[in-house]
């Protein structure tokens, strides 16, 4: 018997089951990379559901660019980006030009991540040695670069320019592989002060733009509570095979140093300024196989007597 009903299908569904369809089925892309702004996170390998059909996509439009996905910044080599030799703020203006208008709207997470693989060797300059001739010049190790501070600093415009872009950015998530230089809190500490406060001047300045929108449109803006605007930065640090060589002296490494300065309870760090601090350590045997199982450091196991005075 013929029926009378014409064929039903995925779209004829009410939006409420097609959601639950899409709970299950929609993979939330998670990072997208900032200096590639022409080739989407949400390709059709990631995310083939949006090629279906347009009004599916219409459909998953809301779930893009949410709280599980990160804009991410590669620095390789910040050496090089410390002397101005990597992209330059004009490079990464035309980059945020042409992303996507809905991930500068939504996107909340910013994530840079910087690795240092090579040896920094030193450079002639006439004006640091004096009298010398160029082919005269032997370059060896610089250890100059080894602490981060200029690189930290160079950074901070570049940080700030893209939250200018991104109004939404509440996090940054710094994740350094330390292979060939180092992280005190001594080369980042004024930089992500100096960050902290110019972004929360950043969301200030947009919160009265509202404000006065809101007030002449005839729009009452709700309070979002009496919590005072601030910033989070995660600060993630992965060291290879490392070792305190100075553990039972008394003293503090740099990795307990940042860490005390991350703490709840740190009177010396800016209220404006939310920190997380971690320390990684890898082996490097398993890294360079493709193994990257690591352990996270507790910095207060180096106040034990017994752990300080155990053999290596």
């Amino acid at each position: 018997m013929p029926s009378d009903h014409g064929c039903i299908s995925f779209l004829h569904l009410p939006l409420e089951i097609r959601n639950i369809i899409y709970d299950l089925a929609f993979v939330p892309v998670e990072h997208g990379n900032i200096l590639s702004p022409t080739e989407t996170p949400y390709t059709k390998e990631a995310a083939p559901l949006l090629y279906v059909h347009p009004s599916i996509t219409a459909d998953l439009r809301s779930r893009l660019y949410q709280d599980d996905f990160s804009i991410v910044l590669p620095i390789q080599e910040p050496s090089e980006f410390a002397k101005g030799r990597g992209f330059s703020e004009e490079a990464l203006q035309e980059c945020l030009d042409r992303s996507s208008r809905l991930m500068k709207q939504r996107c909340g997470t910013l994530v840079i991540e910087a690795c240092q693989t090579s040896y920094v060797m030193t450079e002639w300059d006439p004006e640091d040695y004096p009298g010398q001739k160029k082919e005269d010049f032997e370059q060896e190790e610089d250890y100059e670069h080894w602490e981060g501070d200029e690189f930290a600093a160079n950074l901070v415009p570049y940080l700030l320019k893209i939250k200018k872009e991104l109004p939404a950015l509440k996090t940054i998530k710094f994740i350094l592989w330390l292979v060939e230089w180092e992280a005190p809190l001594d080369g980042w500490r004024s930089q992500l002060e100096e960050l902290a406060r110019e972004w929360v001047k950043l969301d200030e300045s947009k919160k009265a733009t509202q404000k006065k929108d809101s007030t002449m449109s005839g729009v009452s803006m709700r309070s979002g509570g009496t919590s005072k605007p601030s910033l989070d930065i995660h600060f993630q640090v992965n060291t290879f095979d490392y070792y305190d060589q100075d553990a039972g002296d008394g003293g503090k490494n740099w990795i307990q140093v940042w860490s005390e300065f991350a703490d709840d309870d740190q009177p010396l760090r800016p209220e404006y300024l939310n920190l997380l601090f971690v320390a990684m350590d890898l082996k490097w045997d398993d890294h360079i196989t493709g193994h990257f199982y690591g352990w996270q450091f507790d910095p207060e196991g180096w106040e034990n007597v017994y752990i300080n005075t155990m053999p290596s």
